[in-house]
Protein backbone atom coordinates (compact mmCIF):
# COMPACT_ATOMS: atom_id res chain seq x y z
CA UNK A 1 0.00 0.00 0.00
CA UNK A 2 1.46 3.57 -1.22
CA UNK A 3 2.43 5.28 2.08
CA UNK A 4 1.30 8.72 0.60
CA UNK A 5 -2.21 7.72 -0.28
CA UNK A 6 -4.36 4.96 -2.88
CA UNK A 7 -3.09 5.83 -6.36
CA UNK A 8 -4.64 5.00 -9.79
CA UNK A 9 -2.81 2.75 -12.48
CA UNK A 10 -1.19 6.19 -13.87
CA UNK A 11 0.03 6.24 -10.19
CA UNK A 12 -1.99 9.74 -9.70
CA UNK A 13 -3.25 10.09 -5.89
CA UNK A 14 -7.27 9.31 -5.99
CA UNK A 15 -9.78 8.75 -3.55
CA UNK A 16 -13.24 7.50 -3.94
CA UNK A 17 -16.73 9.95 -2.70
CA UNK A 18 -20.08 10.32 -2.94
CA UNK A 19 -21.56 13.22 -4.66
CA UNK A 20 -23.20 15.37 -2.80
CA UNK A 21 -24.01 18.55 -4.82
CA UNK A 22 -22.23 20.51 -7.55
CA UNK A 23 -23.04 19.05 -10.89
CA UNK A 24 -26.18 19.03 -11.85
CA UNK A 25 -25.80 16.50 -14.43
CA UNK A 26 -24.72 13.89 -12.57
CA UNK A 27 -27.72 12.95 -9.45
CA UNK A 28 -26.58 13.25 -5.43
CA UNK A 29 -24.87 10.27 -4.10
CA UNK A 30 -23.44 8.84 -7.23
CA UNK A 31 -20.13 7.15 -6.52
CA UNK A 32 -17.53 9.05 -7.90
CA UNK A 33 -13.63 8.85 -7.67
CA UNK A 34 -11.39 11.64 -7.54
CA UNK A 35 -7.73 11.85 -9.42
CA UNK A 36 -5.06 14.30 -9.05
CA UNK A 37 -3.78 14.59 -12.17
CA UNK A 38 -0.22 16.50 -11.92
CA UNK A 39 0.80 16.05 -15.20
CA UNK A 40 -2.17 17.89 -16.84
CA UNK A 41 -2.50 20.17 -13.62
CA UNK A 42 -5.97 19.14 -12.85
CA UNK A 43 -8.55 17.02 -10.83
CA UNK A 44 -10.51 14.77 -12.44
CA UNK A 45 -14.19 13.54 -11.10
CA UNK A 46 -14.95 10.59 -12.67
CA UNK A 47 -18.47 8.26 -12.44
CA UNK A 48 -17.60 4.86 -10.55
CA UNK A 49 -20.55 3.55 -12.22
CA UNK A 50 -21.60 3.88 -16.05
CA UNK A 51 -19.96 5.36 -19.12
CA UNK A 52 -20.34 9.24 -18.30
CA UNK A 53 -17.36 11.38 -19.54
CA UNK A 54 -14.98 12.91 -16.22
CA UNK A 55 -15.70 16.11 -15.35
CA UNK A 56 -12.05 18.27 -14.77
CA UNK A 57 -11.00 21.09 -12.73
CA UNK A 58 -7.67 22.11 -13.36
CA UNK A 59 -5.90 23.62 -10.26
CA UNK A 60 -5.82 27.02 -11.09
CA UNK A 61 -9.72 27.12 -11.27
CA UNK A 62 -9.45 25.48 -7.25
CA UNK A 63 -9.89 28.59 -4.88
CA UNK A 64 -10.12 26.22 -1.70
CA UNK A 65 -10.68 22.65 -0.86
CA UNK A 66 -11.06 21.27 2.58
CA UNK A 67 -13.15 19.05 5.12
CA UNK A 68 -16.57 20.18 6.69
CA UNK A 69 -18.70 18.19 9.19
CA UNK A 70 -22.15 18.49 9.95
CA UNK A 71 -23.53 16.55 12.94
CA UNK A 72 -27.68 15.69 12.67
CA UNK A 73 -29.26 15.22 15.50
CA UNK A 74 -32.85 12.71 15.42
CA UNK A 75 -34.85 12.18 17.91
CA UNK A 76 -36.42 8.45 18.72
CA UNK A 77 -39.60 7.74 20.73
CA UNK A 78 -38.23 5.02 23.41
CA UNK A 79 -40.38 1.80 23.41
CA UNK A 80 -42.56 2.12 26.39
CA UNK A 81 -44.06 -1.70 26.02
CA UNK A 82 -40.05 -3.01 25.21
CA UNK A 83 -39.09 -1.84 28.37
CA UNK A 84 -41.73 -3.02 30.36
CA UNK A 85 -41.08 -6.59 28.57
CA UNK A 86 -37.43 -6.39 29.95
CA UNK A 87 -38.22 -5.24 33.45
CA UNK A 88 -40.86 -7.70 33.97
CA UNK A 89 -38.68 -10.61 33.07
CA UNK A 90 -35.56 -9.29 35.36
CA UNK A 91 -37.50 -7.70 38.50
CA UNK A 92 -41.12 -9.17 38.26
CA UNK A 93 -43.99 -6.93 38.05
CA UNK A 94 -42.28 -3.77 39.94
CA UNK A 95 -40.07 -3.75 37.08
CA UNK A 96 -42.10 -3.59 34.46
CA UNK A 97 -43.46 -0.38 36.01
CA UNK A 98 -40.00 0.97 36.10
CA UNK A 99 -39.20 -0.28 32.83
CA UNK A 100 -42.72 1.15 31.27
CA UNK A 101 -42.12 4.54 32.57
CA UNK A 102 -38.13 4.79 31.60
CA UNK A 103 -39.83 4.10 28.35
CA UNK A 104 -41.77 7.76 27.98
CA UNK A 105 -39.86 10.37 26.23
CA UNK A 106 -37.47 10.79 23.42
CA UNK A 107 -34.35 9.51 23.23
CA UNK A 108 -31.62 11.23 20.75
CA UNK A 109 -29.34 10.03 18.37
CA UNK A 110 -26.65 12.13 16.32
CA UNK A 111 -24.35 11.10 13.48
CA UNK A 112 -21.76 13.06 11.97
CA UNK A 113 -21.12 13.30 8.31
CA UNK A 114 -18.41 14.51 6.65
CA UNK A 115 -17.59 16.24 3.28
CA UNK A 116 -15.25 17.43 1.32
CA UNK A 117 -16.08 20.61 -0.55
CA UNK A 118 -14.12 22.50 -3.36
CA UNK A 119 -14.67 25.95 -4.04
CA UNK A 120 -13.76 27.06 -7.50
CA UNK A 121 -14.00 29.03 -10.27
CA UNK A 122 -15.87 28.02 -13.48
CA UNK A 123 -14.11 28.12 -16.79
CA UNK A 124 -17.49 29.59 -18.19
CA UNK A 125 -17.58 32.60 -15.96
CA UNK A 126 -13.89 32.89 -14.61
CA UNK A 127 -14.97 36.01 -11.82
CA UNK A 128 -18.06 33.94 -10.40
CA UNK A 129 -17.40 31.46 -7.90
CA UNK A 130 -19.00 27.54 -7.56
CA UNK A 131 -18.68 24.82 -5.06
CA UNK A 132 -18.75 21.31 -5.65
CA UNK A 133 -19.06 19.07 -2.37
CA UNK A 134 -18.53 15.26 -1.90
CA UNK A 135 -19.31 12.99 0.96
CA UNK A 136 -16.76 11.03 2.74
CA UNK A 137 -18.12 7.94 2.68
CA UNK A 138 -16.40 3.80 3.81
CA UNK A 139 -15.27 3.81 0.44
CA UNK A 140 -13.22 6.73 1.06
CA UNK A 141 -9.25 5.95 1.86
CA UNK A 142 -6.64 7.36 2.40
CA UNK A 143 -8.36 10.77 2.40
CA UNK A 144 -5.95 13.50 4.40
CA UNK A 145 -3.01 12.06 2.20
CA UNK A 146 -5.27 12.75 -0.80
CA UNK A 147 -6.66 16.23 0.62
CA UNK A 148 -2.97 17.84 2.29
CA UNK A 149 -1.69 16.72 -1.57
CA UNK A 150 -4.52 18.97 -3.15
CA UNK A 151 -4.09 21.99 -0.59
CA UNK A 152 -0.39 22.05 -1.32
CA UNK A 153 -0.49 22.13 -5.20
CA UNK A 154 -3.61 24.91 -5.23
CA UNK A 155 -1.90 26.79 -1.94
CA UNK A 156 1.81 26.85 -4.09
CA UNK A 157 0.61 27.87 -7.65
CA UNK A 158 0.31 31.87 -8.20
CA UNK A 159 -3.01 33.37 -7.76
CA UNK A 160 -4.82 33.93 -11.55
CA UNK A 161 -8.15 35.26 -10.73
CA UNK A 162 -8.62 38.37 -8.71
CA UNK A 163 -12.57 38.99 -7.67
Amino acid sequence: MPIFGKKDKSGNLAANFALAAGFESWSSGSAVRLVQNDEKQQISIEPRLGKSEPLTLNYSQIIKAEKISETEISEKKKSVVGRAVVGDLLLGPLGAVIGGVSGTGKKEKSTTKEYFVINYHPMSSPRDLSVISFEIVGATLHFSNFLDALQKKITSRPISHQL
